[in-house]
């Protein structure tokens, strides 16, 4: 799932760093972190709440040195979490890293109740994953493989 996240991100980079990407989608608007819109039904057709919650916590990866600037930091300081990411992922974080939950602003996302609006977009997020997921990594996990592909899924035919 991070391989795959990665190349969502890579993409929302892509859109805001390359002169003129955005005019040339027709998505003016599109602002840096928008891949937040991009995974949101993808979380909500695939995992219950509880489910990416448990998905989430078996998967923290920190980057080394993490834990120890943490431990130190909480000597002398009040440590919060403000973050664009999901709140389960937030709070799993700030979890780990021993930082009160009532310190954690991050973007809410209510899976429960988004799941009952949801159309049926099974068949489209098998095709982003075995189609152009897959396409990705068979070319070494470049993202130029697939730009025109993730053009036409997100933005073109609108699947999701």
């Amino acid at each position: 799932m991070s391989q795959f996240f990665t190349m969502i991100s890579n993409y929302d980079d892509y859109i805001i760093d390359i002169p003129g990407a955005k005019e040339a989608l027709k998505i003016p608007e599109y602002q840096p972190g928008d891949t937040l819109r991009l995974m949101a039904p993808l979380y909500v057709s695939c995992f219950t709440e509880s489910d990416l919650i448990k998905f989430l916590k078996e998967n923290i990866r920190l980057l080394s040195g993490c834990e120890d600037l943490m431990r130190i930091l909480h000597k002398d300081w009040d440590i919060f979490v403000i973050s664009t990411s999901y709140s389960q992922f937030a709070y799993n974080i700030s979890k780990v890293l021993n930082i009160p939950s009532d310190h954690v602003y991050s973007t809410e996302l209510n899976i429960n109740q988004l799941k009952d609006g949801l159309i049926d977009i099974k068949d489209s997020i098998v095709f982003l994953i075995k189609e152009i997921f897959e396409k990705y990594l068979l070319n070494n996990k470049d993202l130029e493989s697939v730009i025109d592909d993730l053009n036409e899924f997100f933005l073109e035919k609108q699947r999701i």
